[in-house]
């Protein structure tokens, strides 16, 4: 059973890691090229090394997976469930000229809520670093 479970999981990082990797491609070709999508092949190869490099530096650095699932998790979190919908609401109610102060006092609050979520998500981590740093000097 556990090796049918290690199976799924190695087929699970062959799919998405790929997948993750394009998406992030494609934001930064979008931001690095102010807004014009490069096709060409040193830049996508530029894209996959950084990409790359970034995973193997994060598993240099920070060798335990479960305190890097915990910071990004929460901070991507943060940033999907608490901050982009409300961002993006609010943002349509402008546009459409139907927002009052108390919808935007409302998504201040719930985007305080959501950070404050994820800061007490990585409290032990920023409590480690900090006892870490305290005991270095």
């Amino acid at each position: 059973m556990v090796t049918v479970l290690r199976l799924i999981l190695l087929f699970q990082l062959f799919t998405i890691y790929p997948l993750i990797a394009l998406i992030w491609r494609g934001s930064a070709a979008y931001v690095f090229n102010f807004g014009e999508p490069e096709n060409s092949i040193p830049k996508k190869m530029l894209y996959n090394f950084c990409v790359v490099g970034i995973c193997v530096l994060l598993g240099i650095f920070l060798p335990s997976i479960g305190l890097v699932i915990t910071v990004f998790g929460s901070i991507c979190g943060f940033i999907l469930i608490f901050l982009a919908p409300t961002v993006c609401d609010y943002r349509i109610m402008v546009k459409e000229g139907q927002y009052r102060k108390k919808t935007l006092c409302f998504y201040v609050v719930i985007i305080i809520a959501g950070l404050l979520n994820c800061i007490m998500n990585n409290y032990h981590f920023f409590d480690t670093l900090i006892r870490s740093d305290a005991t270095n000097p």
